[in-house]
């Protein structure tokens, strides 16, 4: 026909193969066709078409559309899809590979992989150069959108493709290569930023991720050797945003390359697994790590304790390997591990030898370089738990004479710089244990040092450091520290919840005089405070009978040293009446020992004796004797009891 002298070849062998579409068909039932035939005559004006070879190297050259197989002399128009993916894995342009993008249908969505490998990298290097111009970078969003949205569907076909071994270009596609995708994935994003946009991103390099195990495992049924990620690789994954849905595969196949790896490469797997949650990846870098720790250098074997403590790790084998291993390391880094494995439950009998090595003089004390924070706070935990362990109690007194000057020396030449509140709080708050072990000028030193650092901070911080703090300088005794700590407590009492309140009480009861100002305007603001309690519907909810004989008992000092005076009585009568405002259960609970100390209290003699319920208070409190069926207790409350009630009837009279 007329028209055919308007069409190239490709075209008129399209039309004829387009029924067989992805079909091999032999290459001469397309040249022997009489529409081949006509165009050579007319078009080509040549009397023969051309030879079998001559097609060969027309469809070699087409490759696009074309997909030929020269063993069999064979050849079948590329699907829709495929070639799409042609298209995309051979462009290097950004505007070819948006023409694709947009002009495609549902071939889109089964793409092969290394074409949509291809685009994602070419357009998310458009974006980035529009970027670098200065220029607009929402040129390009549409068809960026569009391969995010459409991304999922090719890669669960291409999931399917290496499953079944269909993918004709798998071949073609490393792991590497879907690390870097996945790694690029982000970089599509458009804004704005909308949820559907983040789910397909999300479910994306989720599916590149699981190609990449996918492959790993179709390498282990092909390969007597299979070959696994190498370091690179494995690091580049463990960084990408999901890593840790692949953890028990990815742990499985990257055991063997660990195994021959270098143990600072393993160390940094151990790291950036334990990092981003991949916890099976670390146990098992963990474990490799920890069969070596024998031959490893001392600095080493610090670091991978610290790693793999961090790592979950149980403390104990870490703890025996630092001891034998690393005690030569740097003093900061023997310091960091032995503070890691405490924060991280390791018994003090383990940590015992190593904190005897930091507290030689030639350790922490000389020590230069700088250590962080919480590597002191580590220490005066660990130094304050040997001193309680049973195991060591033999030595335990000798070795916080040591270890206790030695943090705190280490610590106060570093005064405090870079130290939070919360920090300093803390570590202050360790020491008071070991403040028997510190000579008066040294412990002074300490409490200055800390006291310069906080002062400033003391009205900004926040409730619980500041209880804690409240705990830790009132185990010092008096101190320019205390005196602050004790203006801003008058302070701020009405803003503690009543569980920090009682704790701040009970702490500057413990550290100041009994007739001190400061105790008596909070127990003045208690009494209000408890007179609400009283009137409320569950009256122990509040404020437990636990918490009230608590505060009774470390206030019985300054309520001796107020007399009868009207503020006593007023804070006596609101704190028992809340007392019997509960249910007998919640008396009757009361532990032994403070049932007994409440007693004492309460009869004759005691500071909360002119209790106008005096009688129902002491048999409130008895009844917990016979509950327990105590004999000796009961009958010595009892006979209290009944004195007490002697008493009363001969005043009466």
């Amino acid at each position: 026909s007329a028209s055919i002298k308007f069409k190239d070849l490709n075209e008129v062998l399209q039309l004829l193969a387009e029924p067989k579409r992805g079909t091999w068909m032999p290459v001469s039932e397309l040249r022997d066709s009489k529409e081949v035939a006509s165009y050579f005559k007319k078009v080509m004006k040549l009397t023969e078409v051309w030879a079998a070879e001559d097609f060969a190297a027309y469809f070699e050259g087409h490759w696009v559309d074309w997909d030929y197989k020269a063993a069999s002399n064979e050849v079948r128009l590329r699907p829709l899809d495929e070639r799409l993916g042609e298209v995309l894995r051979s462009s290097h342009l950004a505007d070819d590979v948006s023409v694709a993008v947009l002009t495609a249908g549902e071939e889109l969505s089964k793409t092969p992989l290394a074409g949509i490998l291809r685009a994602i990298h070419v357009l998310a290097d458009a974006k980035k150069e529009a970027a670098k111009k200065g220029k607009s970078q929402e040129e390009g969003d549409v068809e960026r959108m569009k391969l995010l949205k459409m991304m999922p569907d090719a890669l669960l076909e291409a999931q399917k493709g290496i499953e079944e071994e269909t993918d004709v270009v798998i071949g073609q596609v490393t792991p590497k290569d879907l690390i870097h995708g996945a790694e690029r994935v982000p970089e599509l994003l458009c804004e704005p930023i909308l949820p559907n946009t983040l789910a397909h991103r999300k479910e994306a390099v989720k599916l590149l991720l699981e190609l990449v195990i996918t492959r790993l495992q179709k390498n282990e049924t092909l390969d007597a050797k299979p070959k696994a990620l190498s370091f690179e690789e494995l690091m580049r994954f463990l960084r990408i945003q999901g890593a840790p849905t692949q953890d028990e595969a990815l742990s499985h196949f990257c055991a063997p390359s660990l195994e021959s790896s270098e143990t600072k490469e393993v160390l940094q797997v151990v790291q950036r697994a334990s990092a981003v949650g991949c916890t099976k990846m670390a146990e098992v870098g963990g474990s490799i790590l920890l069969s070596r720790l024998s031959s490893a250098l001392a600095d080493d074997v610090a670091e991978a304790v610290i790693a793999l403590a961090e790592a979950g790790s149980p403390p104990e084998p870490l703890a025996a390997a630092l001891a034998s291993r690393a005690l030569p390391s740097s003093t900061p880094l023997l310091a960091a591990a032995t503070a890691t494995l405490t924060n991280k439950g390791a018994s003090p009998g383990s940590l015992k030898p190593i904190l005897d090595h930091l507290a030689q003089p030639s350790s922490l004390p000389a020590i230069k370089e700088t250590m962080e924070a919480w590597v002191f706070i580590g220490l005066a935990l660990l130094s304050g738990k040997v001193s309680e362990d049973g195991n060591a109690s033999s030595s335990a007194a000798a070795a916080n004479q040591k270890a206790f000057p030695a943090v705190c020396h280490a610590a106060i030449a570093t005064s405090f710089k870079g130290w939070t509140s919360s920090e300093l709080s803390r570590f202050l708050l360790c020491m008071v244990k070991g403040k028997d072990f510190i000579v008066n000028e040294q412990r002074q030193s300490l409490l200055d040092g800390i006291t310069q650092a906080l002062a400033p901070q003391i009205g900004d911080l926040p409730s619980m450091d500041f209880v804690k703090l409240v705990m830790a300088v009132s185990g010092f005794g008096p101190s320019q520290l205390l005196l602050a700590v004790v203006r801003e407590a008058v302070v701020r009492v009405g803003d503690f919840s009543t569980p920090h309140l009682l704790l701040v009480t009970q702490g500057l009861a413990r550290a100041l005089p009994a007739e001190d100002p400061s105790l008596r305007q909070i127990l003045e603001y208690w009494s209000t405070k408890l007179q609400t309690f009283s009137l409320s519907q569950t009256p122990g909810k509040e404020f437990s009978a636990e918490q009230v004989a608590k505060l009774l008992i470390a206030l019985a000092p300054a309520l001796k040293a107020m007399d009868a005076t009207p503020g006593r009585k007023s804070f006596v009568e609101a704190a028992c009446n809340h007392l019997l405002a509960m249910k007998i259960e919640d008396v009757m609970e009361l532990p032994e020992a403070s049932r007994t100390a409440m007693w004492e209290l309460v009869e004759a003699g005691g500071v909360l004796a002119s209790y106008s319920r005096q009688g129902d208070l002491l048999t409130a409190l008895a009844r917990r004797a016979k509950r327990l069926r105590s004999p000796s207790p009961g009958a010595i409350h009892e006979g209290h009891l009944k004195s007490s009630k002697s008493k009363k009837k001969k005043g009466k009279r």
